[in-house]
């Protein structure tokens, strides 16, 4: 299972955490400025939430984010699922990850999964 840890530093700072069942350190999630020069956010359907998703889908799908990057600033390369669905992402998602300053939300692959079988999401 792969767990996103989601943390807000203050009201512009978003930092996600990667942790990967069976490997023993976490790294940071890169953030792909496609939309936000400033980096990750959530809790609305905005610039920083859009990068956030994309990031998500990116690393969930397996995707290279240069291609990601090259891809939606040139068009050109091949298809990138993350790409193509980050929009929807931020809007089903990105809202519903309401953390205030210095408090943490899980995101897992399974609930991305969940989003992708079902075109549903709980916080729950």
């Amino acid at each position: 299972m792969t767990r996103y840890r989601i943390t807000r530093y203050d009201a512009s700072t978003v930092e996600c955490r990667v942790f990967e069942e069976g490997v023993a350190a976490s790294y940071e999630l890169r953030h792909i400025p496609l939309h936000s020069p400033t980096g990750f956010n959530c809790g609305y359907a905005g610039s920083g939430p859009a990068d956030l998703a994309l990031a998500l889908l990116t690393h969930f799908f397996k995707e290279d984010p240069e291609m990601v990057y090259e891809k939606a600033r040139n068009k050109i390369g091949n298809e990138s699922r993350a790409l193509d669905m980050h929009q929807r992402f931020k809007q089903d998602v990105m809202p519903l990850i309401q953390i205030g300053d210095g408090e943490t939300y899980f995101l897992t692959d399974e609930h991305i999964r969940h989003w992708l079988n079902d075109g549903l999401y709980s916080v729950a």
